[in-house]
């Protein structure tokens, strides 16, 4: 994924001008997400990136460093394995948004109860903080975050959306006359060896 081709603030699509851009990152690998692939155990609560998140998570840091500008802005997910990916590109201006947390989980990553209409009321207030006109928003979370994102956005309910990798971006624009879904899940970015497959997003 070449970020070059992305202007920023306002600049011609489709559908009429650019008016917010969503930039959607899911975080890289975590030790459950490996646990997941190997068949392994339970999901922890809060876990760190695997030696290959770690790897991933470069690609993504010196992905968004290409991404930033005057009119950019990042966000993050308080659980580890988003903040981990996010690493060094944090910095004074990053946002940290508790409403970016994974289903069923608070801002410590403890499980809790929350019905799949207070998650839609949730992804809802969060897209609302991070919406501006002109805006390039980078936010770095969870798959079914990001999926229900795209629902709430699209008006759809595609399974595809529930099929995100690790450290994958997905790109969304929202126009003057509608939404513009430019990439879901891509993983261009990342050279083949780290390339993780999808893992179920409910799980994570």
């Amino acid at each position: 994924m070449d970020p070059s081709r992305w202007k920023e603030g306002v600049h011609p699509g489709m559908n009429g001008k650019v008016i917010t851009e969503f930039i959607f990152i899911r975080h890289a690998e975590s030790t459950s997400n490996a646990s997941l692939t190997s068949g392994g155990g339970p999901i922890a609560r809060d876990v760190p990136l695997t030696e290959r998140g770690e790897r991933q998570a470069l690609v993504v840091r010196d992905l968004i460093k290409r991404l930033r500008g005057p009119n950019t802005r990042i966000y993050v997910s308080p659980l580890s394995r988003a903040m981990q990916t996010l690493g060094s590109e944090f910095d004074e201006d990053t946002v940290v948004v508790p409403e970016l947390r994974e289903w069923c989980r608070n801002d410590k990553g403890e499980r809790v109860y929350e019905s799949p209409d207070e998650l839609m009321v949730r992804v809802s207030v969060a897209l609302g903080q991070m919406r501006a006109p002109g805006r390039r928003v980078v936010a770095v979370g969870h798959s079914l975050w990001i999926a229900k994102c795209m629902q709430l956005m699209t008006m759809s309910n595609d399974k595809t959306m529930y099929h995100l990798s690790n450290a994958s971006v997905t790109v969304i624009h929202e126009t003057e006359w509608g939404v513009e879904v430019q990439a879901v899940g891509s993983v261009h970015h990342l050279p083949a060896e780290l390339h993780t497959g999808h893992h179920t997003a409910a799980l994570d």
